[in-house]
């Protein structure tokens, strides 16, 4: 910029640094997981509680649909499309990056898992328009809806748990591995 300003004030005939080639910048990529990394996350789960099925529930929305974390934590019930057969995820247009709804299908052995928290949730009294996936208090449902610190909380203990070391552990990490 210096020789670009040198010559527009026409103090040198020619800007000398035109033939140097610009320096290449990488752009750091996104850490991703391995398929042992998240297999070690889902042993880590208790699936025979109540947390354990909604924790499972959070990490197949991750893993599987690759779903952001502000759409994770603003499912509601009715967002769970179950038709009997197949389940379905639709995330309105009110909760995705560009404003535009879509459908995610999800794999039948996946899908039995979030079949199981949906009646779960029914069980807790849940309406068609309660979050999807809530806060537990002391091993006991509450109806708040759960946050994306909460979501990276559990991400991080998951992580412990299961031995995973990353330098910096994020719900963004499993869109990315599920992209790959």
């Amino acid at each position: 910029k210096y020789f670009r300003y040198l010559r527009y004030e026409k103090l040198i005939p020619e800007d000398i640094t035109l033939g140097i080639p610009k320096p290449v910048i990488h752009n750091r990529r996104m850490q991703t997981f391995m398929k042992e990394d998240i297999l070690n996350f889902f042993r880590a789960i208790d699936i025979t509680t109540e947390k354990g099925l909604r924790d499972v529930a959070l990490f197949i929305l991750a893993v599987f649909c690759g779903l952001r974390i502000g759409e994770i934590c603003g499912l509601k019930l009715n967002d769970i499309i179950d038709d009997g057969k197949d389940i379905d995820i639709a995330i309105p247009e009110t909760l995705g990056k560009k404003h535009a709804s879509r459908t995610i299908y999800l794999w039948k052995a996946p899908a039995i898992f979030i079949r199981q928290y949906v009646l779960i949730r029914l069980n807790q009294g849940a309406r068609a328009e309660s979050p999807f996936l809530i806060t537990y208090k002391n091993k006991r449902p509450s109806q708040n809806l759960l946050s994306s610190c909460d979501v990276n909380n559990l991400i991080k203990s998951y992580a412990a748990k299961a031995t995973i070391r990353k330098t910096k552990l994020t719900c963004h990490m499993f869109r990315a591995t599920h992209a790959n």
